[in-house]
């Protein structure tokens, strides 16, 4: 969702940018603002992904909702072929 607003954003900055200007200029100007907001978020997430800490699940951990819904299905199979 972030992603989707962000783009709009940078679609709007870039073509009131653009707007003002001459229109051999547009195009020009347009794919410059493209290419930077791109880069941009990508320079972005790279510095992110850098601060935060690294967080990946322990796979000896199960998460006890998971667990749940797997005995659920499990005793669902189970009554059903029985």
């Amino acid at each position: 969702m972030v992603d989707l607003v962000l783009a709009g954003d940078n679609a709007i900055v870039v073509g009131i940018v653009a707007a003002g200007l001459p229109r051999a200029q547009r195009s020009q100007v347009i794919l410059i603002g493209i290419a930077a907001a791109t880069l941009l978020r990508v320079a972005f997430a790279v510095v992110t992904s850098q601060i935060l800490p690294d967080h990946r699940p322990d796979p000896r951990r199960r998460h006890p909702v998971a667990v749940g819904v797997l005995e659920a299905v499990a005793r669902v199979a189970s009554a059903e072929a029985g």
